[in-house]
């Protein structure tokens, strides 16, 4: 049977993704902002921004995680469950980076005094 995915599965999953990209920018932005000599509140801002993305990227992960493997085993495959497994391995990897991210943010605001 070829169901389509929910609108909550593809706006979880398109979620994902942006957050990602969001948070990949981020972190550009603070690596440059050390070169470039950007102000301490600016650098701290952009910790801080990079901190909420990345709470929120481990959330939305975790929601798309758990919604790939409802599907994967629920059996309504709309291709292979292929498709599934390797969206299962993005969202494993997108949420171990977001908590990574967290953590070195939260470090680098903590060392500086900015907590």
């Amino acid at each position: 049977m070829n169901k389509r995915k929910t609108l909550l599965y593809q706006m979880t999953l398109r979620t994902v993704l942006f957050l990602f990209l969001f948070l990949s920018a981020l972190i550009l932005f603070y690596i440059i902002g050390n070169y470039q000599q950007f102000l301490d509140s600016n650098q701290n801002t952009i910790l801080l921004l990079a901190t909420f993305t990345a709470i929120l990227l481990v959330f939305f992960s975790s929601a798309g995680f758990l919604e790939s493997l409802y599907y994967l085993i629920k059996g309504d495959y709309t291709g292979c469950c292929r498709s599934y497994i390797i969206r299962i391995v993005l969202t494993v990897f997108s949420a171990a980076t977001g908590t990574a991210v967290m953590f070195f943010t939260r470090t680098i605001s903590f060392l500086s005094g900015k907590f």
